[in-house]
């Protein structure tokens, strides 16, 4: 077996964690997109080329200003370049920087081949395309995953876990910063704003804008990136674990308390996660 097909099954073993969550919330994204009178091929699209779910949903939201939608999802994705820079793998750039996400760095941003860091995109391009092709096409007839829960213990557990000395509470203070804007430019989004901009326009400058800034961060070298990269995913965590307490709190806390005693119990950051998945899943079949 080549060392790159090793790496590469390495990298998709890491990624199913998130097979369960992308899935569940790229489906939710398909089917409320066509529910709103979009076209279901214009959703697989979006997720094929922009693969970014908060950008996603801002364009879904802000339908009738495309122009907005699209400054404003450009303007959130902007932290891609601080994980371009932060990755270990530099080889194959312009193909990693296709699948990166939060979630993909955060399991595989120190991993030095390129191999490993594919497969875990493999597995999490897969899962939302494929979610999004089955919620635009079959609509919500599948259990809604508590999938905020899920992918806000993902992102706490793998930027956390670094966290040891009180030297790095900058990092939290980071952190705390990003949420508080993350939050403060959610409210100041308007509902609606006019302007004659197509939805298809504004997909095509979004990915573009998306790919360039993964891109762009694999060549440049920003000074303290890892840090900055850290806090913005402890930020996106915690806005994820909010707004699951907000909408499904029992769950939440069972998904929450499930996932700390496995790691405490010393299971690896992957094997918590996959547990918290099976138990939002249960959860959400017993409510269905």
């Amino acid at each position: 077996m080549s060392s790159c097909l090793k790496e590469f099954k390495g990298g998709v073993a890491a990624g199913l964690s998130l097979l369960l969550p992308y899935f569940s919330v790229s489906v939710i994204f398909g089917a409320t997109w066509t529910a709103a009178g979009l076209p279901a091929l214009l959703a697989v699209v979006s997720s094929a080329f922009i693969f970014a779910g908060a950008a996603q949903f801002i364009l879904l939201g802000l339908k009738d200003a495309p122009v907005f939608g699209a400054l404003l999802a450009i303007a959130v994705n902007l932290r891609h370049l601080a994980y371009g820079s932060a990755m270990a793998a530099k080889r194959l750039r312009p193909l990693l920087a296709l699948g990166l996400t939060d979630e993909v760095f955060a399991i595989a941003h120190g991993a030095a081949d390129p191999c490993r860091v594919l497969g875990v995109e493999t597995v999490a391009y897969a899962a939302w395309v494929l979610g999004t092709a089955a919620g635009a096409t079959l609509g919500l007839f599948v259990p809604k995953l508590n999938a905020d829960a899920v992918l806000g213990v993902l992102l706490l557990a793998v930027s956390l876990r670094p966290l040891k000395s009180v030297a790095n509470v900058s990092t939290v203070a980071w952190a705390v910063t990003v949420f508080v804007a993350l939050w403060l430019l959610s409210l100041a989004a308007p509902a609606r704003v006019a302007y004659g901009l197509g939805m298809d326009a504004a997909v095509a400058a979004v990915a573009l804008a998306t790919y360039l800034f993964r891109l762009s961060g694999f060549y440049l070298r920003l000074g303290g990136g890892a840090k900055a990269a850290r806090a913005i995913l402890i930020a996106l965590g915690f806005k994820s674990l909010a707004s699951a307490l907000v909408a499904e709190p029992v769950s939440t806390l069972v998904v929450v308390v499930s996932a700390s005693l496995a790691l405490w119990r010393g299971a690896r950051v992957e094997a918590a996660v996959v547990l918290s998945s099976l138990v939002a899943l249960l959860m959400s079949l017993t409510a269905f």
